[in-house]
């Protein structure tokens, strides 16, 4: 959680951008986890839609932002994320709220494992954060579980801290 902490104090709080610390949350995860992708979605007003503000694949060296989810795409999954403040998902092809999405999103990104957690911005909307794996199934450890926790309680106290802008 350096580069995290880091980026936090670095924009005083997120009050010069929150961007910076989308790519360091995206970047501790992948070193802590040695997972293969972590991004960061926000969800849109109207809670139909999430959006990616950061991306973090370790084989680019780009952080991509700008694709969007739709609940009329993948409803089992807006279903679950909106319930649960916790997605484990050690095979992404086989988990409900996932095989609906397995064929076009994980043939294009790869995904096959995933942890997905909720954090509430200061409007209530739910932002994910995720850690993924790429080529192969996981089975994610408590260790694992816990570390996503820690990363969604900076993320909490920095929105509490300055608030954001919603997708």
């Amino acid at each position: 959680m350096d580069r995290t902490n880091a980026a936090i104090r670095a924009t005083n709080g997120g009050a010069q951008g929150l961007e910076p610390i989308y790519e360091a949350i995206c970047q501790d995860i992948t070193a802590q986890l040695g997972c293969t992708r972590a991004s960061v979605w926000l969800f849109n007003l109207a809670g139909d839609a999430i959006h990616c503000q950061c991306l973090l694949d370790r084989r680019e060296t780009e952080f991509p932002a700008g694709m969007i989810l739709t609940a009329t795409s993948v409803p089992l999954y807006f279903d679950m994320i909106c319930q649960d403040r916790l997605l484990v998902i050690p095979d992404y092809a086989q988990h409900p709220a996932t095989r609906n999405l397995a064929a076009p999103y994980a043939r294009t990104s790869g995904i096959r494992a995933l942890i997905d957690i909720m954090v509430p911005d200061p409007d209530g909307l739910p932002v994910a954060i995720v850690s993924a794996e790429q080529d192969r199934p996981r089975e994610w450890s408590e260790a694992d579980i816990l570390y996503m926790y820690q990363i969604a309680n900076l993320l909490t106290l920095t929105f509490k801290y300055r608030g954001r802008v919603a997708a």
